[in-house]
């Protein structure tokens, strides 16, 4: 009987994999090139170019909020990829980080700004670096995403996350690094 349904499509921000209003994790070992992929798609995205040369974008306003990495290499990466475009606004927390569970009173400037750009697209890099919660806590990862939802409803979340980096030092502990 589903089979049968005349059901409606679901519009896509990146056709055909990338539903709008969703949320995606995209997870893998550090510097495996994540942070380097979401500027190419954020460009893609913002330009509302293929992607790869292959996926349909819709043009949509990004937000990138950048918590994993220093100022200056954000400055490197951008003037590296192009990207020049009104279509992006960016939220580096380098020096005043951010935990989204309290964002609406720590951070009201930096949330009203954001909402007065009205993103359609948010990359959230890294999942870990936003949130002061404890990571095997089973409850924190719907809080988070629920937080972030709040501060900007109806956005689409690209959420980018990588495991503990591990030292190569056997002295140290992994918590420590």
């Amino acid at each position: 009987a589903l089979r049968a349904l005349e059901l409606p499509s679901i519009p896509t921000i990146i056709d055909p994999w990338l539903p709008t209003a969703s949320v995606t994790l995209v997870f893998g070992p550090p510097s495996a090139g994540k942070s380097l992929w979401m500027m190419s798609v954020a460009h893609a995205l913002a330009g509302g170019n293929a992607l790869f040369g292959a996926y349909a974008c819709a043009k949509s306003r990004v937000l990138i909020v950048q918590a994993d990495m220093p100022v200056n290499m954000v400055q490197e990466r951008l003037q590296a990829s192009n990207i020049d475009s009104d279509n992006i606004l960016l939220w580096l927390t380098e020096n005043r980080q951010i935990d989204v569970l309290s964002a609406h009173r720590t951070h009201a400037a930096e949330v009203a700004a954001i909402r007065e750009f009205a993103p359609q697209v948010v990359f959230v890099d890294t999942l870990r670096k936003t949130h002061g919660g404890d990571e095997n806590d089973a409850a924190i990862p719907d809080r988070v995403y629920a937080a972030w939802r709040s501060l900007i409803p109806g956005a689409t979340f690209i959420f980018l996350h990588h495991s503990r980096k591990v030292s190569t030092n056997p002295n140290l502990n992994a918590d420590t690094v």
